[in-house]
């Protein structure tokens, strides 16, 4: 009978960590982005949202002929979309994005009228959108599928009962180096941030994304990267 060589160590919070056991982990470590997650957004435009409110009880309907999504760039493999639209008959017209930040930006500026019926948002957002108005709840009855959905992926703390998103992507933070380049072991956090300030100054690529930047040194750095403290944050920005 074999056993872990060592504990699993992530980047969560401790009552997500409990959740999430090392076998689980490892069999969703190729998805892409922490805590992912589809959402209808708020309809208008060239096409109506195809989730209603998860009150509603409409029955469902036949699907329409173009579906609106709004996805991260270069998430999307044109065969996958190809295949979709020959299996189950809508159209897929997909627009792009770069950061969360632009996505929402596009949102509140259409008031309304983006006409997306997906999104793809990181979790974290959720609440702050949904607070605005920009997107709608799910209704549960159209989605049967979501009972087969892993129990550490549902019903996060950014949206219980999953009442806006379903889970698309789950992973988490690493880093990758060339040890034919760095002959050092890198380990940790710490030793990702004085590498990069030392052999492999001008050499290395990061996520644009402020929640991984700032995570960086936080983690490095054995801070709660959800911290308030106006010192750690003044310490971060520097």
């Amino acid at each position: 009978m074999s056993q872990d060589p060592e504990p699993l160590r992530i980047l969560a919070s401790p009552g997500l960590s409990r959740r999430i056991g090392r076998r689980s982990f490892l069999s969703s470590a190729t998805m892409a982005a922490l805590g992912g997650g589809l959402l209808a957004a708020c309809g208008g435009g060239g096409s109506s949202s195809t989730t209603a409110p998860a009150t509603s009880g409409k029955p469902l309907g036949p699907p329409e002929d173009r579906l609106n999504m709004y996805n991260w760039s270069e998430y999307d493999s044109p065969d996958v979309l190809k295949a979709f639209t020959a299996a189950k008959g809508p159209k897929l017209q997909v627009d792009h994005y770069d950061s969360n930040e632009e996505m929402i930006a596009k949102l509140v500026a259409a008031k309304g009228t983006a006409g997306y019926d997906i999104i793809a948002p990181t979790g974290v957002f959720i609440p702050q959108m949904a607070a605005n108005k920009l997107v709608e709840p799910l209704n549960h009855a159209w989605l049967p599928n979501m009972a087969n959905v892993d129990a550490p992926f549902v019903n996060q703390p950014w949206d219980p009962g999953n009442k806006y998103t379903v889970c698309k992507d789950w992973g988490t933070t690493g880093f990758v180096y060339d040890k034919t380049k760095i002959k050092r072991q890198l380990t940790s956090w710490a030793d990702f941030l004085d590498v990069i300030q030392h052999e492999a100054s001008g050499q290395v690529s990061v996520l644009d994304d402020p929640g991984e930047l700032t995570g960086v040194y936080f983690w490095a750095n054995g801070i709660d990267w959800n911290t308030t403290n106006k010192a750690d944050l003044d310490a971060c920005e520097e």
